[in-house]
């Protein structure tokens, strides 16, 4: 994340699961000091209880990021399977350590387990972060 200050967190993306009684947010942050700039900031897991929305399980910046030498980030949702407890996202992942000067970010849908932030599986690398989620891409290999 870039160092500034935070002028505000703000909702990025959101997806439902199938009873609609369970969705996923994707947050990002803007900064002050960058008109325009934005970076992950958050994804948060919630379940509907009594007509309120009430936090399952959130994904910081830093859990997301872990220990992983190249920095990373989700960038997009595509979809939440609350009974399994995971959800399709894009991440985006340069390709050396932040330390380096330039690097290029490559990105790809992957499924993640929400509740444990865990990485099950890769699904379809993107040539660009514009490509949507195709299933059949996936199963095909």
């Amino acid at each position: 994340m870039r160092n500034g200050n935070h002028s505000n967190v703000t909702l990025h993306g959101m997806v439902f699961g199938p009873s609609g009684n369970d969705r996923l947010c994707l947050f990002h942050v803007a900064y002050e000091d960058a008109p325009g700039a934005l970076d992950f900031h958050s994804l948060v897991w919630e379940t509907r209880a009594e007509g309120d929305w009430r936090a399952k399980s959130t994904i910081s910046r830093s859990d997301f990021q872990g220990s992983h030498k190249h920095r990373r980030w989700v960038s997009e949702l595509h979809s939440i399977d609350p009974k399994e407890g995971s959800a399709i996202i894009q991440v985006g992942e340069a390709d050396r350590p932040e330390s380096e000067n330039s690097f290029t970010v490559l990105y790809s849908w992957r499924r993640w387990n929400v509740a444990t932030n865990i990485e099950i599986e890769r699904l379809q690398d993107c040539e660009s972060p514009f490509n949507p989620y195709r299933p059949e891409e996936s199963e095909d290999g």
